[in-house]
């Protein structure tokens, strides 16, 4: 099977988390797809919402169908 092209550098993930953080946004997570989409989660002091919700549980599902 062959590689195929990164959509994102390490670079690209670079800045953004430096962005995140002169924002004053405290990074928790940085989830990357295979589709290009970077999405950088906020940390969270409180340990039970570190639990997936529901809706998290059933987009993971669908999001794992399409793919």
């Amino acid at each position: 099977m062959a590689r195929t092209k990164a959509t994102f550098t390490q670079g690209d993930i670079s800045r953004a988390l430096k962005a995140a953080r002169s924002a004053g946004f405290e990074v928790g997570a940085i989830e990357l797809r295979p589709d290009g989409v970077m999405q950088i989660k906020r940390a969270t002091s409180d340990a039970s919402s570190s639990a997936p919700s529901a809706f998290e549980i059933w987009k993971a599902k669908r999001d794992a169908r399409e793919a």
